[in-house]
């Protein structure tokens, strides 16, 4: 049974009955084209012609009216007659119109025919003309190489039962209730001013798992009222649906207005509130709201559709962001080259890709509106891309939605297969159709080995084994997360690289050339960092093997030193290391033979951290020697001529050690740069090594010398003292003798004075040898007023010591 919704010759039947004339129906046509009812305009102008079958202009009509109405068959069919009647001079556009229509039939060889021949026609006479057909004939041409490339991947299908039906459903999406929610051009109340039957009102549907769609009456307006209610979405968080409310002007012709309702539960919504001015402009429509989350700007976002002025032509895509507050939107904007002069609309924007879907008449398309997206990039977007066919065909193809992965959504298309609005018509009206895509899609998640916690700003690329060789297909960057998106093609391996600064490059090999279980993998990459975290623990190699304390590790890299550690009261020392690299680590303790490490970091793959044990074996007493203690300038009792002091060395040691920042400060503020940074690092040297090292070799030495007296075996000590030379000869005896004496006393009291009867009793003897300047460096400056050479000096500081050279055992 034929649905003539729009048509006079059912709402005014005695009108026919006496008027059935020539004029009449071109009266009426002209009206109902006006009013953009094109169905009614192409039956009235399809009876004028039955009348007048040798008019030209009427079968022309007929064909513009059959076109937007979206019925080819028909207007090919008049475009052809308009052709045979008027001759090659008359309604020479016929042509071109005829050539529309077979492209949008999908016959793209006829469409590029004609379209060419229309361009040999108008060469000369309107070369703007004649340029248009050329590029149409070109679309044709390119629409062919589309269909020859479909996206095999891309199974369409049928969405649930019930939802589709004669007239237009649209804008569909699955929500997070897994309900259903589209726009039904069905709702037709019973009476309609003016229209008898009334015309179809939108209607919000929602279809619910498992159940027949049913109008969503939370929102809806009542069955009987005369508004429009359609194009919904909800917001980011689901607390707010927006959608359209929009009324009849004249004829078919509807003026919207976009309104959100606060969401309370899944049927209680708060009241109607329109969007203000920014997006609701006085006079002018403005529906179809899609919400987005522009994460560079950290804001939600509403794109919408609208006549407003400022745009490129008839229907254009607009955003505002949506600011904080009950009604708030920054100032419309539009995107930089989405808009044409023709519609441009259903915009849909998915969030997880930054991407923004849209239908066009006004770029390249295989038909009549063709479905497009726009990702961001940076600051702006990048560039237009035509979605692949048999997403897009030579029918109209709009409203695309897309599920949170990218794997299946909704699109509308009044494409052969579609309800027809006449049992025995052919195209008009929208379907929804349910599209999914069975390529893999692949989820890739970057971690930090070495916390276990999300690493972001890593660089994943894709590459495809061919004959044991990497070719690279994508590459992605995630500045501020850790996931990644791929979707490779069946039927090869590939291998996923993540890469990161201070990370060890790592890689994960994906084989599909047999189907994978599941069409959805997700796969964790963990990345090494570059450093590996070196623990080195400290033991003396003796009964036990007991912590050491007091001992120290250096650190050679390639056989440079690079760092040195001494920890005086643990025995756990660490460092950072870098991978590829070869290490040195050698672990001293006065007293103790040293104990070395040799590390490869060449070949250790993704460890990141290593330990190892050092093992110090104590030395003997005969092989501490010889030892060199250091002294402060004119040390100890200065400006005195007396050859014993009631001094231990242990104190001077303590008093010289925090002199150390004097002696850098001194020795080195003449210098500059480099200069001052070297000399700064031989003082420091000097007194965490020597001094340091000195007196604690002193400890070990006296430690060791007990040990053997308590055996019974004599000692017999030999200390040298010398001085640097700025003071005369005989003040520089005195003083080393000075020194040496502190030496003895440091002995003498060591560890509450254990060794101190073994003095009394002979058992050790100690043999003194005072040297003064004598043996001093004649490099040395020996100039009282040159206090930075002669005292702060490192080469000086190390004329002032005294050395236990000889050791004697059972000879006293």
């Amino acid at each position: 049974m034929k649905k003539y919704i729009f048509s006079l010759l059912l709402l005014m039947p005695a009108f026919f009955a006496y008027s059935q004339t020539f004029s009449a129906y071109m009266k009426a046509a002209e009206k109902a084209f006006l009013q953009e009812d094109y169905y009614a305009a192409m039956v009235y102008f399809g009876h004028a012609a039955e009348i007048e079958k040798d008019n030209p202009e009427v079968w022309y009509k007929v064909g513009r009216s059959a076109f937007l109405f979206n019925d080819f068959h028909m207007a090919d069919s008049a475009f052809q007659q308009v052709m045979e009647l008027a001759g090659e001079e008359g309604y020479s556009d016929a042509v071109f119109w005829a050539a529309h229509a077979k492209k949008s039939m999908g016959r793209y060889e006829e469409a590029a025919e004609l379209f060419y021949e229309y361009a040999a026609k108008m060469s000369g006479v309107n070369d703007e003309e004649a340029q248009k057909a050329v590029e149409e004939a070109q679309t044709c041409e390119w629409a062919m190489d589309v269909m020859e490339h479909e996206d095999a991947a891309i199974i369409i299908e049928q969405p649930a039962p019930g939802i589709n039906t004669s007239y237009s459903e649209f804008g569909a999406f699955t929500y997070a209730d897994s309900a259903t929610y589209y726009t039904s051009f069905s709702n037709v109340p019973e009476k309609d001013e003016g229209y008898v039957p009334p015309r179809p009102y939108m209607r919000i549907m929602r279809q619910l798992p498992g159940m027949a769609p049913e109008r969503y009456a939370a929102i809806n307006p009542g069955d009987q009222e005369l508004w429009h209610a359609g194009y919904p979405c909800f917001n980011k968080d689901g607390s707010r649906i927006y959608y359209s409310l929009c009324q009849y002007t004249t004829g078919l012709k509807v003026n919207c207005k976009i309104y959100y309702r606060e969401v309370f539960g899944p049927d209680s919504l708060g009241t109607p509130i329109p969007l203000p001015q920014t997006v609701n402009m006085e006079g002018y429509s403005a529906s179809e709201p899609g919400i987005g989350f522009d994460e560079a700007a950290g804001k939600e976002e509403l794109f919408f559709v609208s006549n407003r002025p400022g745009g490129k032509g008839k229907a254009d895509i607009w955003y505002v962001y949506l600011e904080e507050g009950l009604n708030n939107c920054s100032e419309a904007h539009h995107i930089e080259g989405i808009n044409t002069e023709e519609d441009d609309m259903t915009p849909f924007f998915h969030t997880p890709t930054q991407t923004l879907y849209f239908s066009s008449k006004g770029h390249r398309s295989m038909g009549g509106l063709d479905i497009y997206s726009i990702s961001r990039e940076g600051d702006g977007w990048g560039e237009i891309v035509h979605l692949p066919y048999p997403l897009n065909t030579n029918f109209n193809d709009a409203y695309y939605t897309l599920d949170e992965y990218g794997l299946s959504g909704f699109f509308a298309s009044n494409r052969d297969g579609s309800v027809k609005f006449e049992d025995d018509g052919n195209y008009c009206c929208f379907d929804i159709y349910h599209f999914r895509r069975t390529d893999l899609k692949v989820e890739i998640f970057t971690y930090d080995a070495k916390t276990g916690l999300p690493l972001s700003n890593t660089t994943l690329s894709l590459a495809r084994l061919v004959d044991g060789n990497k070719l690279v297909l994508k590459e992605e960057n995630n500045p501020t997360g850790n996931k990644y998106n791929f979707s490779p093609e069946q039927g090869s391996a590939y291998v996923f690289t993540a890469t990161a600064e201070g990370y060890v490059p790592t890689e994960t090999v994906l084989d599909l050339r047999m189907p994978p279980e599941d069409q959805k993998i997700r796969i964790d990459m963990y990345l090494p960092p570059e450093g590996i975290d070196f623990t080195g623990l400290v033991f003396e190699k003796s009964e036990g093997t007991p912590p050491l304390p007091g001992a120290s590790l250096q650190l050679f890299e390639d056989g440079v030193p690079i760092d040195l550690k001494t920890n005086e009261t643990g025995n756990d020392f660490h460092f950072p290391l870098s991978r590829n690299k070869t290490y040195t680590i050698i672990a001293t303790k006065p007293g103790y033979h040293p104990d070395t490490l040799e590390l490869d970091l060449t070949q250790i793959g993704n460890e990141f951290s290593l330990e190892h044990k050092f093992y110090l074996q104590p030395k003997s007493l005969i092989e501490i020697p010889p030892l060199y203690i250091y002294f402060d300038n004119d040390q100890p009792d200065p400006r005195t001529y007396a050859t014993t002091t009631n001094k231990s060395y242990d104190e001077l040691f303590e008093a010289y050690y925090a002199r150390k920042q004097k002696f850098v400060q001194e020795y080195t503020k003449v210098l500059q740069g480099r200069d001052r940074y070297l000399a700064q690092r031989r003082v420091e040297a000097f007194f965490d090594r020597e001094v340091r090292d000195g007196y604690a070799t002193l400890e070990a030495f006296a430690d060791r010398m007990y040990k053997v007296l308590q055996e019974g075996t004599p000692v017999k000590v030999t200390i040298k003292g010398y001085a640097s030379p700025r003071a005369s000869t005989e003040y520089n005896d005195a003083l080393t003798s000075r020194r040496i004496a502190s030496v003895e006393n440091y002995l003498k009291k060591f560890k509450g004075g254990v060794l101190k009867p073994y003095f009394e009793s002979g058992q050790i003897v100690v043999v003194r040898e005072p040297y003064g300047d004598r043996k001093a460096n004649p490099e040395v400056s020996d100039r009282l007023e040159d206090e930075r050479n002669s005292i702060y000096s490192p080469v000086a500081s190390l004329e002032r010591r005294v050395e236990i050279i000889g050791i004697a055992l059972g000879e006293n």
